[in-house]
């Protein structure tokens, strides 16, 4: 995907690919108004909690995990607490922009489940001797934005 012809013409020549990894934390989120309760496994970063987070159908098991050493990750910055608060805000809106709640006082509740890195995979292109990057999620395989970028760019300055 970082290799297209019309990739590189767009931001230059492709002089690097990478992995890299964002810490994320799990929580099982509980959704209740009433009598309508909803129960979801949501995942947020832990870096800025500005990225999107994950849903997951289940827990992943210990057989979709893989444990791996490296330096090429995001710093943890955001605590369970932190976390857990801006994932609750972002459900809060996400629930009322569907209508999901209409009526009454909603209640989100969550746990820690665990914590754990996703992969992403960073194309540094050069154009006119600047460095531009492009970050695709390695378990969806599709291009990241600007929040995720970001991440990775301080994250190169830091080294």
């Amino acid at each position: 995907m970082l290799r297209q012809p019309l990739r590189e013409l767009r931001y230059g020549r492709l002089r690097l690919v990478m992995d890299f990894y964002v810490p994320f934390q799990m929580f099982r989120l509980k959704l209740e108004n009433g009598k309508q309760t909803r129960e979801l496994l949501m995942a947020a970063d832990m870096v800025t909690g500005g990225l999107d987070p994950y849903q997951f159908p289940e827990a992943p098991a210990g057989g979709e995990l893989a444990r791996i050493d490296t330096v090429r990750c995001a710093p943890v910055l955001l605590g369970e607490t932190g976390s857990l608060k801006l994932l609750e805000a972002r459900m809060k809106r996400e629930a009322f922009q569907k209508g999901f709640f209409k009526l009454g006082e909603l209640k989100i509740t969550g746990e820690l489940i665990s914590s754990f890195y996703l992969p992403y995979w960073i194309g540094v292109y050069e154009r006119n001797e600047q460095a531009g990057l492009e970050v695709i999620d390695a378990l969806r395989g599709r291009f990241e934005g600007a929040k995720l970028r970001e991440i990775v760019t301080e994250w190169f300055f830091q080294q």
